[in-house]
């Protein structure tokens, strides 16, 4: 099993869940600083070396384990599977009836409609009433949409999770590290997770995978590998395909403002 370093545990912790680990583990790194100190603080130098004294089985198993108790991100998701379940069935939008791609609905929606109202030179009194007859379907479609994605990106994290015993996920926001993943060889690899509603009904993976990185916006380009997760039309995907997918590996070679780029070990799964 590979072996946790500094900037891993620091893309892992926040510092105040970075010190309950601690003393969970090593609480004589803990006490007064002075007899008339009264509150419990960490007496040690420096946090991130005491925290390497630990044993990665052991790290890993309380990140694991606070990510779904009552304070962890997946903790509402692992108190009521069900409900979770039933929200993103209810919340389905087929992409033929999305009003637009989620991320532009003011651009193709509301701009659209509000130049309409200015061109016409509708009375401005009637402007409410207007947006609400115009807008309320292709809103609630828009809303319904995003809801599924939140959901459904949240669900497949969760399952990768309770699935993957090496997984580790990070505490934390953290750019470009969403999981570690431990694996057999001794080495420790990096899951940057992105969800995509679009593959253009590409159905080689590779291929996919391949537009998917040629499509990146300027502000989140990456030429790193990159764990995908198609948010698809279908069913919820069940626990046993989650896995199969996240081992399948490809290396993508593409091309991006003219300069080519290869990648290796991408993955993409389909929920």
């Amino acid at each position: 099993m590979g072996t946790l370093t500094k900037l891993h545990l620091n893309k892992i912790f926040k510092k105040d869940i970075a010190l309950e680990c601690l003393k969970n583990f090593n609480p004589e790194k803990f006490g007064l600083r002075t007899n008339r100190c009264r509150k419990i603080t960490y007496l040690g130098d420096d946090l991130w070396d005491d925290l390497l004294q630990i044993p990665n089985l052991s790290i890993k198993e309380y990140v694991r384990e606070y990510s779904i108790s009552d304070k962890g991100k997946y903790a509402e998701i692992h108190s009521d599977p069900e409900y979770f379940k039933t929200l993103i069935n209810k919340s389905k939008i087929d992409k033929k009836d999305s009003p637009c791609h989620p991320e532009q609905f003011s651009e193709s929606v509301v701009k659209p409609l509000m130049r309409k109202f200015i061109s016409e030179k509708r009375n401005p009194d009637d402007l409410p009433i207007y947006i609400k007859t115009h807008m309320d379907d292709l809103l609630v479609k828009h809303a319904t949409e995003r809801t599924n994605q939140q959901v459904k990106a949240d669900w497949s994290e969760y399952l990768i999770l309770m699935n993957c015993p090496n997984i580790i996920p990070t505490l934390k926001q953290t750019k470009g590290t969403d999981m570690y993943l431990l694996k057999e060889d001794g080495t420790i690899e990096d899951l940057d997770i992105k969800t995509t509603r679009s593959i253009w009904e590409i159905e080689d993976k590779k291929e996919a995978i391949k537009k998917l990185y040629e499509g990146q916006g300027k502000d989140r380009f990456s030429a790193n590998p990159r764990l995908y997760i198609y948010l698809s039309d279908k069913e919820l995907c069940e626990s046993e395909n989650i896995v199969k997918q996240m081992n399948e590996k490809y290396d993508i070679d593409f091309k991006y403002e003219k300069t080519d780029y290869k990648v290796n070990g991408c993955r993409l799964i389909i929920i």
